[in-house]
């Protein structure tokens, strides 16, 4: 059954697949892409008169795997809606309940493991974030009691920022500017907050899992300005000045470097790995950290793509102590992609000048390069560049899905011959009890014609042999002219026998006597 149940979700997990690779997407300040249901479903606006093609609003980015067939997201929520498997769900020890959003508010019940609504995130920023609505726990109060709420997430509301603290083992959440602990069970199953001593506040923990409530925040780093993800353009590299870049980013350290090996690459699905072009991106450290790349080093393949940069930070806390810090930044290039493929062969193919479609094809089949369909290489692909760049590796789920349509023909075929099986022995048993009560009729249509077994009569299947004699009433006249006495003519007897089947039994019994009657005769007298 787990084979069974296995096959079908890598069967599914095709078909999805197979649906992401057909989604147009075009990468920009407001991403355009084909879809095959209404925009507003994806919280997009229609792209046109035919509204084939949906436009996220500026500021926003078409993450594919939100919704049912993808949706747009503030950019701002772009690194927390595509961070599938950081979530967690929040338990409460005494109650064994869990927290999960309804309306506008925060409840509890038993916990849920497919439910979306009881999956949380802890942000960079220290907040509570749900990963279904991308809204965040605030501390609000209602008339005479402070309940936990779901707000729009934004950094800078200190109503939405929460500590966790560690007591003997045990972990508290806590409001960051109000001191009020959250707490669970005074009003029904609403989650409220309260001043209270840690001994008495409720306890949280991850459910399900060993680690503390408090670990584990997903997020990166924002650039001057507030904005979330920088979007740079390769198109725009015709002339030296403009081919390469700097953007500061909101973080002072004293000394930081990149981690080209833990780079990152988004497309249709999740985060994967992406090997960086040496000198694509530089790091300058001078008190605030900044960002520099470079288009004329950068891979022409990564038009389209989301790229998560990570690097590392030190700082000296004390001559016998240095804090090492991860941190990230997202870059979005615009254009379609297309695939990773080889540089060198693709030196006639051209860009858009300033990285939009100018032919007003929405991106489907743009004939200045960043056009085309989502998920189609180029021409030039290659299975070593792919791996390379971090292409899609999809031999080993194609073999697993190989495996299971063979094992699922097995098992149709023994399905086949049990019911075809079943159905043989069906219809030979039908025909052995038809047979036998052919036999009974013919048993009984015998017995009835039997003048020595009636019908009526409940009689052994051994019959006796009974004598017939035939009656001797004959009269014989004999007329002779010299009157002589003449014998009779000898009788012959008939015996029938009536005998069923079985060996014959005869029982002693004296010999019949015959007793032959003396004839009688009438002399007619002449004249």
């Amino acid at each position: 059954m787990s084979v069974i149940l296995l096959c079908l979700t890598l069967v599914k997990s095709t078909i999805h697949k197979v649906y992401d690779n057909n989604v147009v997407i075009f990468r920009g300040e407001k991403d355009r892409f084909r879809s095959k249901i209404a925009c507003n479903e994806s919280k997009a606006m229609c792209f046109g008169e035919s509204c084939i093609y949906c436009q996220c609003t500026e500021g926003q980015t078409f993450v594919r795997t939100r919704g049912y067939h993808g949706e747009c997201v503030p950019n701002e929520l772009l690194v927390y809606a595509t961070s599938d498997g950081a979530y967690f769900r929040v338990e409460n020890n005494p109650h064994q309940i869990c927290l999960y959003y309804e309306g506008n508010f925060v409840r509890g019940s038993t916990c849920s493991h497919g439910n979306r609504n009881y999956y949380w995130i802890w942000t960079n920023n220290g907040q509570l974030l749900n990963w279904e609505s991308l809204k965040c726990m605030a501390d609000d109060h209602h008339v005479t009691q402070y309940f936990v709420t779901m707000k729009k997430c934004d950094r800078n509301n200190v109503k939405q920022l929460w500590n966790c603290e560690s007591h003997t083992s045990n972990h508290y959440i806590k409001q960051k500017t109000s001191d009020r602990y959250m707490y669970y069970g005074e009003y029904g199953a609403y989650v409220t907050t309260k001043h209270t001593d840690w001994s008495t506040a409720r306890l949280w923990a991850r459910f399900g899992s060993t680690q503390d409530v408090c670990s584990q925040a997903v997020g990166c780093e924002t650039f001057a300005g507030g904005s979330s993800i920088i979007i740079l353009n390769k198109a725009k590299c015709e002339e030296n000045s403009e081919c390469s870049g700097e953007k500061k980013i909101d973080l002072k350290k004293t000394r930081c470097s990149l981690l080209s090996n833990q780079s990152q690459y988004l497309h249709n699905e999740t985060w994967k790995p992406l090997e960086m072009k040496n000198g694509s991106f530089e790091l300058e450290v001078n008190i605030q950290v900044s960002l520099k790349w470079d288009f004329r080093k950068t891979p022409k393949s990564w038009a389209g793509l989301m790229v998560k940069l990570r690097f590392k930070c030190e700082e000296t806390i004390n001559p016998s102590y240095i804090a090492e810090t991860e941190h990230c930044v997202v870059v979005k290039y615009t254009g379609t992609f297309k695939g990773f493929y080889d540089e060198d062969d693709d030196e006639e193919d051209s860009d858009d000048k300033d990285g939009e479609d100018e032919d007003n094809d929405s991106g489907d089949g743009d004939k200045n390069g960043n056009g085309g369909t989502d998920g189609q290489t180029n021409k030039n692909t290659t299975n070593v560049n792919q791996k390379k760049y971090g292409g899609d590796k999809d031999n080993t789920q194609t073999i697993i899905i190989i495996v299971c349509v063979l094992v699922a023909l097995l098992l149709a075929g023994v399905v086949v011959f049990i019911a075809y099986k079943y159905r043989n022995r069906f219809f030979r048993s039908g025909k052995e009890n038809a047979e036998r009560q052919d036999e009974a009729d013919q048993d009984n249509y015998a017995t009835t014609m039997n003048p020595l077994h009636p019908v009526n009569e409940n009689l052994s299947s051994q019959r006796e042999c009974e004598l017939y004699e035939p009656a001797s009433d004959h009269v014989y006249q004999y007329v002779d002219a010299d009157q002589k006495t003449v014998d009779p003519p000898s009788q012959n007897y008939m015996y029938d026998y009536a005998a069923v089947d079985g060996p014959m039994m005869v029982e002693d019994k004296a010999e019949p006597t015959i007793k032959h009657s003396s004839p009688k005769y009438h002399v007619l007298e002449g004249p």
